[in-house]
């Protein structure tokens, strides 16, 4: 299995050609092989955590990066980690699922929420 999909304990995602699709927003693309969105010839946002230790910015973000035949607007998030993609959490949550309701330090969840909301939009805004 290639280095996109490790640690997840699934298989890969099948990319499905499908004349719908205009465009594509992914945040956290960890389950995509290198090679699996080489014949999407849309317009690709990839968001991905500086600091994401299951599927790490080096090599696998690049890796999927540059397996696209259209060179996609890529962002790094800095200080996230894996799960702070997750929506923010409850207090409930946190208590029972610590683990990924707790962001590292100098991250706000919170306050990132928005700005990837804002982003998905202007880039389907942009691209549709």
């Amino acid at each position: 299995m290639d280095n996109i999909a490790r640690g997840f304990g699934a298989s890969p995602l099948e990319v499905i050609d499908d004349g719908r699709l205009k465009v594509a927003f992914l945040a956290i693309p960890a389950l995509f092989l290198a090679d699996g969105l080489r014949d999407v010839h849309k317009p690709v946002a990839l968001w991905v955590a500086a600091l994401d230790d299951i599927v790490p910015v080096v090599p696998d973000f690049a890796i999927l990066r540059d397996g696209l035949p259209v060179r996609p607007v890529s962002h790094i998030e800095p200080d996230a980690g894996l799960y702070s993609f997750l929506a923010p959490y409850t207090r409930t949550q946190r208590a029972e699922l610590y683990e990924i309701c707790t962001d590292l330090p100098g991250f706000d969840r919170v306050a990132f929420h928005p700005r990837l909301n804002a982003a998905a939009v202007a880039f389907f805004r942009a691209n549709l």
